[in-house]
């Protein structure tokens, strides 16, 4: 018998070219992860609108915010509540509401509303107000879970022991009937299934939003307002009334017919 290259001779007869090529080694199935249990745990809570504001007031006050995104409001707090911050422009003397951002310059001015001192202390002032509304906040979520697990049918925790990470769902109570008909004589097995309560709503403390955009009251116009515009002395706060440039009082035009009657009244009130 000829030699082939598919054929070999020897006891244990002919081979095929592909039993000549290694077989491959199985590759060992890796396990997937379970990411899906570390992204819960690992998921915080929603931040809440008085956080989000006191963490922009943190920002802006380190310097990665140096202006306000929107304008000034020049209602001089009488249309929202005076800023506990800033609440006077130490410059031009404007009075400035909740509105306006303690790190944002004056918007009348344009002058910084602190000093480098007085930024360090308001710093540590809102780091303390952070710390303490992330601390009532946590006290709220950990007491509406104890509610929603005492609703449930839980065992009540102690008050200091930290709350279990994961407790099950207690299934709903199952109540076997047994009947017996009068006619029949025939027994009757019927299963009844109370419903399970609904988890109570978690109520938070409603937090103060700030008012919208359009609810900032704009500079006065110039042209509507009547002011001196003459600027004052560099070397001083006084100016030079004295000249063809001085300011001129111009009292208020009053109703001559009003001025008689208030006249008569007063007249009257002397008899």
């Amino acid at each position: 018998m000829s030699r082939t290259a598919w054929s070999q001779s020897g006891k244990g007869g002919g081979s095929m070219i592909s039993d000549r090529i290694a077989p491959k080694k199985p590759k060992a199935q890796s396990q997937p992860t379970s990411s899906k249990g570390k992204a819960k745990a690992s998921q915080e809570p929603p931040k809440s609108a008085a956080v989000k504001r006191l963490e922009g007031v943190l920002a802006g006050l380190a310097g990665v915010k140096t202006r306000n995104s929107q304008e000034g409001c020049y209602c001089q707090a009488r249309k929202h509540s005076l800023s506990k911050y800033t609440p006077l422009c130490t410059t031009c003397g404007l009075i400035l509401c909740t509105l306006q951002e303690p790190y944002a310059p004056c918007p009348h001015c344009s002058s910084s509303l602190l000093s480098p001192i007085q930024r360090d202390s308001m710093v540590a002032q809102v780091q303390a107000e952070l710390e303490a509304q992330l601390d009532s906040e946590e006290r709220d979520r950990i007491r509406a879970e104890e509610a929603m697990r005492a609703a449930q049918g839980a065992f009540p925790t102690l008050g200091g022991a930290p709350p279990p990470a994961n407790v099950a769902a207690p299934s709903p109570a199952a109540h076997v009937v047994l009947s017996l008909n009068s006619k029949t004589k025939k027994t009757t097995v019927s299963t009844y299934h109370s419903p399970a309560p609904s988890p109570p709503t978690v109520s938070r403390a409603p937090s103060a939003p700030p008012p919208p955009p359009d609810d900032r009251v704009p500079p006065p116009s110039l042209d509507t307002v009547a002011h001196f515009r003459n600027g004052r002395q560099p070397a001083t706060a006084w100016t030079d009334l004295i000249g063809g440039d001085a300011p001129v009082y111009i009292p208020p035009v009053q109703d001559k017919g009003k001025g008689r009657e208030r006249g008569k009244g007063q007249a009257a009130k002397q008899k």
